[in-house]
């Protein structure tokens, strides 16, 4: 149980990238993003649910709706 942020942030140095490789789609390309997701609607998925770690929220939304969501190949 994480019971406070020192707790939290203790486990975070515990935690390196190689552990999230084939757990977790990560990158900060959006042609990364854009070919991740593209696989999931090539295998018939009609919902992909994409999470922001940031504290930009704003800035995400309106990145994928102009750059990543207008160029994926819809069945």
């Amino acid at each position: 149980d994480i019971k406070n942020p020192e707790d939290f942030e203790g486990i975070a140095k515990l935690v390196r990238p190689e552990d999230f490789k084939n757990r977790v789609l990560i990158s900060d390309d959006l042609e990364v993003h854009a070919a991740h997701i593209q696989r999931y609607v090539d295998m018939g998925y009609d919902e992909v649910h994409l999470h922001n770690v940031g504290r930009n929220q704003t800035e995400f939304i309106e990145v994928f709706g102009r750059e990543v969501i207008p160029n994926l190949r819809l069945g």
